[in-house]
């Protein structure tokens, strides 16, 4: 016997019916977001589709005319019928990503573009040729360009281009004329008032280039020839940068024949200047050498290819590319200071500071020397004398606050020996 029983009420709310097994449930229809104006009169004209008013009533309401709501009408449908389009499947195209790409290749161009601006008028700066003056700009009331009769402006007769083509051709024959200096491969990097860093990187020619560079300012101090890597053209140039300068305190340098030679060394010795070479077979400690002897190459070949002959360099060019470096570029930001005015203020070295340095590095070499358990006899070995100077020096640095550190996460060469031993 079954009984019919009504739902139960509790805590005052009425129980939910239940739904039978297969039955689907229908949702109701949710309004898109919009604004209240869009949703008022989307409200109407499904009123109208569904005969609840008429357009009159609903033009009324929305206090719209009848043509102006016939219009909205078509519309609305128009967009309904859009909407009912099949999508394609997988990703589409988003137009606003599409912008912002555009807008970043626009502003990469317009770098790329601001540094090629500069280029030419550092060669221009370097070859003596005034850059073109500036279009005058209308004074207010003045008297507008003659037009024409068919309504564009009146353009004045171009003039022959006959006393430019000699023009041009006279400074070919003028450049022709500098001893060219072709390197194929070629770097050398060096100094700052403090640190002075510098290598040698050989080539098929005969001709190298010695790049020296203050390592705190990022200046290019000389960016100059040399017949070959010997020891005789590095000491007469570094020597000329240190009567120019004045001599750093310590000058950093690989292990190229040309550093560890005894010529080089007595010229170090004679303006107090202290060698800091770097390890054997360990060219990252030489990094920033490297990359500045790097990206000096590709100025002087972007010079020279301005110039009209990328295969041969001469020594405009690479007075050029040394203007470019130091007073055109802002390595540190558009804001910051070019690597010549960080030079310009940079405070000198007193001889009272070199005689306190010498001293601290003295004391701080006999301590790495107990610390290493070196006996000083075993000194009479380069690669044992260079190994303490390499703590003692980058001690006695940082005692004098010269050296400023920054933290950079690296992963170490591990080599499959030692990736054994790993568990």
């Amino acid at each position: 016997m079954t009984s019919n029983k009504s739902p139960t009420v509790e805590s005052g709310k009425p129980a939910k019916e239940p739904i039978a097994k297969g039955r689907k449930v229908r949702s109701e229809p949710v309004a898109p977001p919009g604004s209240r104006e869009a949703s008022q009169i989307a409200a109407a004209i499904l009123e109208v589709l569904a005969g609840v008013r008429t357009p009159t009533q609903a033009a009324q309401v929305l206090s719209l005319s009848i043509p102006r709501y016939y219009l909205l009408e078509q519309r609305a449908l128009a967009g309904l019928v859009q909407a009912c389009e099949p999508r394609p499947r997988g990703p589409t195209v988003d137009p606003q990503r599409e912008v912002r790409q555009l807008e970043k290749q626009l502003t990469r161009l317009q770098q790329e573009c601001g540094r090629q601006q500069a280029l030419v008028r550092a060669a221009q700066r370097t070859i003596g040729l005034a850059p073109p003056p500036p279009k005058p700009t209308p004074k207010p009331g003045s008297k507008p360009p003659p037009v024409t009769e068919s309504g564009g402006r009146k353009r004045r007769p171009r003039r022959p281009t006959v006393r430019a083509l000699k023009a041009a051709q006279a400074c070919r024959a003028a450049a022709e004329q500098n001893p060219a200096v072709p390197v194929p491969e070629s770097s050398v990097a060096t100094p700052p008032p403090v640190v002075v860093e510098h290598a040698f990187v050989g080539t098929e020619e005969p001709r190298y280039l010695l790049n020296v560079r203050d390592l705190a300012s990022g200046t290019v101090l000389a960016w100059e020839p040399v017949v070959s890597p010997d020891a005789a053209p590095t000491a007469a140039i570094i020597a000329q940068l240190f009567r120019e300068y004045g001599p750093p305190l310590v000058l950093k340098s690989d292990n190229g024949s040309a550093f560890i030679a005894v010529e080089f060394t007595d010229e170090l010795t004679r303006w107090n200047v202290v060698p800091l070479r770097s390890p054997p077979r360990c060219p990252q400690y030489n990094g920033s050498c490297e990359a500045g002897g790097g990206a000096m190459k590709k100025r002087t070949a972007e010079q020279a290819t301005l110039a009209g002959h990328p295969d041969c360099w001469t020594m405009a060019n690479l007075h050029a590319a040394l203007f470019v470096a130091n007073v055109v570029l802002h390595p540190q930001g558009a804001n910051a200071p070019t690597p010549s005015e960080l030079w310009q203020q940079r405070q000198p070295i007193t001889p009272t500071m070199r005689a306190a340095f010498t001293a601290s590095l003295e004391r701080r070499r006999q301590r790495t020397r107990e610390e290493a358990n070196i006996a000083e006899n075993d000194l009479t070995r380069r690669i044992l004398f260079d190994q303490i100077d390499r703590v003692a020096i980058g001690r006695t640095l940082v005692e004098f606050d010269l050296v400023r550190f920054t933290r950079r996460s690296f992963t170490p060469p591990l080599n499959p020996q030692l990736l054994a031993k790993i568990t």
